[in-house]
């Protein structure tokens, strides 16, 4: 498959044929331009100029490099190659420009020829006494390919796209999407960082789900869960382990707005098309039919990937756990287990609370009780299980020696109640507030009430919105919880809210105000029915609603508010029915388009049978278009933003343009603070042809030092981007800010006040957005001897030796420099003294790893004394334990002695004692490769207990410990006589013994680990295998609700069995097989291709192959369909095929041909 670069250069280059560019003067100018820029960003020639701007129709020269004396002519001919190598280029450059320096000449030819392959670059080199080059657009792509760094590629790779495409505008105009790193939410009642749990299960799979995206696995993900669950949480460690480069994004779907701005989501999710980026979409359970619609958006964009956050149910649309679950079905996805992962999850969590609990408070005891009482009193959510744990903390320092599991679901409120001492609080306030927010309803408020309302905001139950009068609880389940403890503890009603509710919108004389379209939007969506039939049949909400309808409404709102109308209409008043039909029939005589926008037609239908219950005729209603917009703000950053969301209607465009003058406009641009925001607003008027008028006028009048010095605060990064927001303008039209702002930033950016770690991450970061400016900081640090007196400053050994190799790889030019510097500060005093010092022996094979490989060119004698003196610190360090799984070790022969005198069973024991079974994969690797033979005879004589132990850690299933414990006979079995083969039995059998007692920990067991655990314990020991598995085996086979069952990992499991067994369980694996076939084929539908046809091929590989070949037929049109979906993709002839090739065997033989057919 084509390269995202190559795809792209190639179709430029056809349009530059089809279109006869280089016949149009200023077409062919935009295209060398181009080029231009192609060959500074993979080749590094900065200084190169468009000869064509400057000395009109220069003989022989488009594009020049001065500094590097480099002559281009590009050129679009296909025929007289030859002589328009020689005498069109070579033969004018010499006659015409002998003025100017020329070491190379290059002729570049945008197609590739046959022709020019017989032509030899030596022979008119020689010639003509200068090198002379030949390169075509797919030797500047496999130039691109040659690239290492896959940062550069990335950025070369977007900064392409982004040159060809028209539609490309910058990140400045997102609104809707937030940078992942920027959202802020609170901490104060969610679980403690120094408490927050992950199993090591869920360790693996974030790693693994991080992985997936990382090597371009995957294009989606969905993480599924209760409330309160830990989705967000694990969802942030994921983006903690995704490749840097990504630019990660979140949208929030429970805000009702974005139903009003499809149109500019979309838009702005083309402008993260240009970059390699993860959008989140958090709570889709609330919006799941705009989710769709941006998933569907999403998989449009090669570059762009998905992870998605929801309940298992949607709670706004009173769908099943079912219906959510449909939404996701064809979507990779994690979801938390309540009977498994999630209790493993709150039972970790306790443990920390309760560890932190004996070290900051050693005089309380800190019992838990019984586990499964705790989880049935906090209904398995973890806002209520750390509530339920600040009661219990609480109530223990009061004296009362409390277990936890004695704070019950009915205590809970109670103690609740008292602990945050809510009695002290005006009961009805609070009891309405809660109800509200509990409903995601941000409140105001109740006038009159200031004095209990401060009280509130002080202790922290409730929260300010920073930009608007609404007010919210921290969380909307906290929200529930005090509402619930109030019900219970206060004996309150429906009644009573319904009384306090009516009250509280009687405070308000308008709807803009209060929002109550909200209120009753909200209310309906959660199924308070009672309560929305009580207000709809207020006198004063009718006002309300009718104030709305003749102001601002939206026609979300308009439809949902007649879907509740229809459904409210029989429990409403007669007056309250004709009234609110009224408001429809006349919003929509004006709207009249908005009548039929449902797919279903459904607001015609409730409409025309609330006429009939009325006895009213509904008219004949016609489709008109809505009236535009007015622009209605003078506030800078709205009115460019909004001049780029409207780029496309000219009309709307040109009103905003003329609603100033031109001084005001320059005006209001100075006094945005920041130099960030000024080309935010900058890069929004460079969308519309009619805005960038304005916007040259401005370009031309902005004082660079003031900008300088609004820029100056500013870090690197943003630095960064507004220089890359400038230089995009000045492309556009020709000016030069970029360049005379960036002469001036590169006076004082200032990188001497920092440390070794922030000048190598900020010239980092830097390089692929600035490189000159990098280059210049970097050659005045090493000029003026910062960068050498950042060195001296740094303490920390391992933090030099990474700070060097990052800035190795930053560091393009003046390496030379760079390497001098290293060479002068390794025979240094200082860091002499300092590595004389370091005792961390982990440090010093990293050091020592990083002084033999020798990538930053130490020099002879220095790399011999620097591997001289460390390795005899690292012998002089007393022997430690920890680095027995550290490689790093067999870089140094007396260190590896010195590992091997330590190789013993005692050294086992200890290392094991205590530690979890997989710390044997790392150090067996480092032992077996330092003596087999003493490690096989230490194993063979270790405590059999220990070992044992180790193996039942509580974080460890049984398929993992037996993976482990298989690969350990493995890696030391050399032959019949020298192995630890009898050792490892009497272990599993020892390990089986423990496992199968725990009938709690064993019968939780799934059934896929289950499997894996059978087939590693075959391999293992067979006899002791099928006497701890075979009974409890067969029995699994024929229950109907084993669950996880995934196709791929499942049949390898049962091939291995079949094989090992020889066939011993054929006929019950085959009547499990049939009993799950529907399953399986669901399973299909569900799972990708690609793990679809490695299961396949497993069961084909054995006795089962007939299966195979009947599953993979039975499913052949959901193959095919997901074939289609992946055309081009090079997995297909990589795998998919060769897979089918192998599995079909019988009538699956018809699922090639079809597939020979369409390709």
């Amino acid at each position: 498959m084509n390269s995202s670069i190559e795809n792209n250069l190639l179709e430029y280059v056809r349009k530059i044929d089809n279109e006869g560019v280089f016949n149009k003067h200023d077409e062919k100018l935009i295209a060398e331009d181009f080029f231009m820029r192609l060959f500074e960003l993979i080749y590094g020639w900065k200084s190169l100029v468009n000869l064509n701007y400057t000395e009109k129709n220069a003989e022989g020269i488009d594009l020049y490099d001065i500094k590097r004396g480099i002559a281009i002519q590009v050129t679009a001919i296909q025929s007289n190659e030859r002589n328009k190598i020689e005498k069109d280029t070579i033969g004018k450059i010499v006659k015409f420009h002998k003025s100017k320096k020329i070491n190379q000449i290059i002729c570049f030819f945008i197609r590739d020829n046959k022709a020019l392959e017989n032509i030899s670059e030596i022979e008119l080199s020689e010639k003509y006494g200068r090198k002379i080059s030949i390169k075509t657009t797919r030797q500047i792509i496999g130039d691109f390919q040659k690239i290492i760094s896959p940062e550069k590629r990335k950025r070369i790779e977007e900064i392409v796209k982004q040159e060809l495409s028209p539609e490309f505008n910058g990140l400045s105009n997102l609104c809707s999407f937030i940078p992942f790193d920027k959202v802020i939410t609170s901490t104060e009642y969610i679980t403690p960082e120094n408490a927050i749990y992950f199993s090591e299960f869920e360790k693996k799979k974030i790693k693994e789900i991080a992985s997936l995206f990382n090597k371009n696995k995957t294009k989606e993900y969905a993480i599924l869960g209760n409330p309160c669950s830990g989705k967000s949480t694990f969802t942030k460690a994921i983006v903690r382990n995704l490749i840097p480069y990504y630019k990660t994004y979140i949208l929030d779907l429970s805000n009702p707005d974005l139903n009003y701005s499809k149109r500019d989501l979309m838009m702005e999710i083309n402008q993260l098309s240009f970059y390699h980026s993860i959008i989140i979409l958090e709570n889709v359970h609330d919006n799941v039919n705009l989710f769709k619609e941006l998933r569907q958006k999403i998989a449009s964009f090669e570059w762009i990937k998905g992870i998605y956050i929801s309940r298992y149910y949607n709670s706004f649309r009173e769908e099943d756990k079912n219906s959510i679950l449909n939404v996701f079905k064809d979507i990779y996805q994690f979801r938390y287990n309540p009977d498994f992962e999630f209790e493993e999850k709150v039972s970790g969590i306790i443990d920390n609370r309760v560890y932190h609990l004996k070290k900051e408070f050693p005089d309380f005891a800190w019992y838990k009780g019984d586990f499964k009482t705790i989880l049935k009193n906090t209904d398995s959510n973890l806002l209520k299980l750390n509530i339920a744990i600040e009661t219990w903390i609480s109530s223990n320092k009061k004296g009362k020696n409390l277990k936890l599991d004695k704070v019950n679901n009915d205590n809970i409120y109670s103690y609740f109640f008292d602990a945050h001492k809510l009695n002290e609080f005006n009961t009805a306030l609070l009891f309405l507030y809660s109800y509200l927010f509990s409903h995601d309803i941000s409140f105001l408020r109740v006038k009159g009430k200031n004095e209990e309302f401060a009280k509130l905001k002080e202790k922290g139950i409730i929260i300010n919105y920073t930009t608007s009068d609404y007010y919210y609880f921290p969380h909307k389940d906290y929200a529930s919880l005090i509402h619930l403890t109030l019900t219970k503890e206060k004996d309150l009603e429906t009644k009573d809210l319904i009384g306090l509710l009516i009250n509280y919108l009687d405070n308000y004389k308008t709807e803009t105000e209060l929002n109550i379209t909200e209120i009753v939007i909200k209310l309906y969506a959660s199924g308070q029915f009672e309560i929305v039939k009580a207000l709809l049949n207020e006198t004063k909400i009718l006002e309300l609603i009718s104030i709305k309808f003749d102001s601002n409404i939206r026609n979300y709102e308009v439809f949902e508010l007649q879907k509740i109308f229809f459904h409210s209409f029989d429990m409403l008043n007669n007056k309250n029915q004709s009234a609110y039909y009224s408001l429809f029939i006349k919003y929509y005589s004006k709207y009249k388009l908005e009548l039929y926008i449902s797919k279903d037609y459904s607001v015609y239908s409730n409409l025309l049978q609330i006429a009939n219950q009325l006895n009213i005729e509904l008219g004949n209603i016609i489709r008109t278009l809505r009236t535009n917009e007015q622009a209605n703000t003078n506030a800078i950053s709205e009115l460019t933003m909004r001049i780029s969301k409207k780029k496309a209607t000219p009309e709307t465009v040109n009103r905003i343009l003329n609603s100033f003058h031109f001084p005001e406009w320059l005006s209001m641009i100075e006094k945005l603070p920041t130099l960030s925001r000024i080309t935010n607003s900058l890069s929004e008027l460079n969308t519309s042809p009619l805005s960038k008028k304005l916007l040259l006028g401005i370009i031309r009048h902005l004082n660079i030092e003031e900008l300088v010095k609004k820029g100056n605060k500013l870090k690197t990064v943003q630095i960064g981007k507004s220089i890359r927001e400038l230089e995009k303008i000045d492309i556009a039209l020709g000016t030069t800010i970029a360049k005379k702002l960036l002469d001036q930033l590169s006076l004082n950016l200032n990188t001497s006040n920092t440390n070794l770690s922030d000048f190598a991450k900020s010239l980092s970061d830097l390089s692929s957005i600035a490189p000159d400016l990098v280059n210049l900081e970097l050659k005045k640090s090493f000029d003026n001897g910062i960068f050498y007196k950042l060195l001296e400053n740094e303490q920390s050994l391992s933090n030099i030796s990474a700070r060097i190799l990052e800035l190795n790889t930053t560091i393009v030019s003046d390496k030379e420099i760079f390497y001098e510097i290293i060479n002068r500060f390794l025979i240094s005093s200082s860091f002499n003294k300092l590595l004389q010092s370091e005792r961390n022996i982990n440090s010093l094979l990293i050091f020592y790893e990083l002084v033999k490989k020798n990538e930053i060119e130490i020099k002879g004698i220095t790399q011999n004394e620097l591997l001289a003196i460390t390795k005899k610190q690292i012998l002089n360090i007393d022997f430690d334990v920890a680095i027995l799984s550290n490689p790093k070790v067999l870089n140094i022969q007396e260190l590896k002695e010195k590992v091997k005198n330590e190789i013993s069973a005692e050294l086992l024991n200890k290392v094991l004692d205590g530690s979890k079974f997989t710390v044997m994969e790392s150090l067996f690797l480092v032992l077996t490769r330092v003596d087999k033979e003493k490690t096989i005879n230490a194993l063979n004589m270790a405590d059999l207990n220990i070992l044992c132990n180790s193996m039942c850690h509580k974080e460890l299933n049984i398929s993992q410990s037996t993976e482990v414990l298989n690969k350990t006979k493995n890696k030391t079995f050399v032959n019949d006589n020298l192995n630890s083969s009898l050792f490892c039995s009497n272990l599993l059998d020892k390990y089986l013994t423990i496992q199968r007692a725990d009938e709690y920990q064993y019968g939780r067991l799934n059934f896929g680990d289950y499997l894996k655990a059978f087939d590693y314990s075959l391999k293992i020991d067979f006899k002791i295998a099928i006497k701890h598995f075979e009974n409890d085996f067969l029995k699994k086979l024929k229950i109907s609700n084993n669950k996880n069952l995934t196709i791929s990992s499942l049949f390898q499991s049962l091939r291995r069995i079949e094989e090992l067994t020889d066939s011993k369980y054929n006929k019950e694996i085959r009547a499990f097989l049939k009993l799950y076939k529907p399953k399986f084929l669901n399973g299909i539908k569900n799972e990708n291709l690609a793990k679809t046809t490695s299961g396949l091929v497993e069961l084909s590989k054995c006795d089962l192959k007939d299966f195979a070949d009947e599953l993979l037929y039975d499913s052949k049109n959901v193959i095919l369909l997901k074939i289609k979906q992946l055309n081009g993709d090079k997995i297909l002839n990589a795998k998919i095929f060769p897979d089918i090739e192998k599995i079909a065997i019988g009538k699956a033989k018809i699922l090639l041909t079809e597939i020979k057919a369409s390709r």
